[in-house]
Parts: structure tokens; sequence; C-alpha cells
């Protein structure tokens, strides 16, 4: 089981952020290799770091697959690019962003070079060096837009380094991360 979370904050050719979102469900859903098995509701959640960009729209998908973190990362990254985004900008505002939250129990590129990018403060450059995926999402922990929505779908999931539920990591009830549910699913409602 793979979960992958969505942002996006920009309209797209697809219409709005929410709209965008839905979009990118069901072009994933449609992909060779992968079998949707849950999707969350629509959330709003400030930037994070905290910026003047407008709000983002969140969910996190299931994804079944048999393909290889490397692979899914390759083909979230290839759905990004056909809906325009480009990568220029570290924290920008995005027409769309999928990231690789989690891959069945999998740790890597190791745990302690997981541990090392997973403690690296959100002002730091970004890595230079290619570590390939790195799974679990060493920010999630910390990102309650990724949390509530992976809480919804997945309320017995666990860490694969730590152990605990998504409603039990920091990020879940952080303070300084406004996030709400809006909608029952992207596309639906709140744009």
């Amino acid at each position: 089981m793979a979960f992958v979370a969505l942002g996006a904050n920009l309209p797209s050719a697809h219409g709005s952020a929410a709209d965008t979102l839905a979009a990118a469900v069901a072009t994933l859903a449609g992909r060779n290799g992968f079998d949707l098995v849950g999707q969350s509701s629509l959330y709003e959640s400030a930037p994070v770091p905290p910026s003047d960009q407008p709000p983002f729209r969140n969910a996190v998908i299931a994804l079944r697959t048999g393909l290889a973190p490397d692979r899914v990362l390759a083909a979230l990254h290839e759905v990004e690019r056909g809906f325009g985004r480009t990568r220029a900008v570290r924290w920008e505002a995005r027409l769309l962003d999928l990231d690789l939250i989690a891959h069945g129990h999998r740790v890597l590129p190791d745990r302690a070079q997981w541990q090392r990018l997973a403690a690296t403060p959100d002002q730091s450059p970004a890595p230079t060096e290619a570590v390939g995926p790195c799974v679990p999402h060493p920010r999630a922990h910390l990102r309650r837009f990724v949390l509530a929505p992976l809480a919804e779908i997945a309320p017995d999931w666990r860490h694969p380094v730590w152990g605990a539920t998504a409603e039990a990591l920091p990020g879940f009830a952080a303070p300084d991360q406004p996030c709400r549910r809006i909608a029952a699913t992207p596309g639906q409602g709140a744009a």
C-alpha cells in the first residue's frame, strides 16, 4: 500500500485547486500499476512554512501497487509535469504537488539517512545529493495537512520508524498549522 499526499494552491487548466486534485486522483487511479483503494476528504491548510501564498487544498489517497518506491515516485512526478508543474523555487505556490508519504513499511534510503533527512529544518537548503526515494516522507510526521487526511482513511496506519498512528504523531495537533476539512472529496464544493 502506498499513501500519496496531494496539494495545490493555484488554479490549473483543470480549474480550481480542488478541481485539480480531483483530476489528479482520477489520473492516478487510471494508471497501470495503481489501484485506488482509499481517498480522504478535501482539506484546506495554510502554507508550511508560513508565507503570503493562498491556502492549500489537500487530500491523501491510498494506492495498492506492486511498483517499487522509485517507480511510484517517478509516476507521481510525471503526473505533476503533465499538469504543468515545474520545480523552480522551494516552497513555492503549486499547481499540483504529489508526495509519496509511505510505501508499505519501507524505510528508505536507510534508517540513518532517513533520520538525518527528517531532522533537517524547513529553512535548510534542499538536499543536493541524490538519495532516491525517501519513505516515509521525511516531513509528513510534522504536517497536519498530511496527517489529518491520512488518519481519516487509514486510522490504523503506523509510521514505519516510530510506530505511532497518524493521530499520535507531532504534526497532527500542531497549533501553528491551521487545517480543516472542507468537502467530502476533492473537486466537491469549496473551490
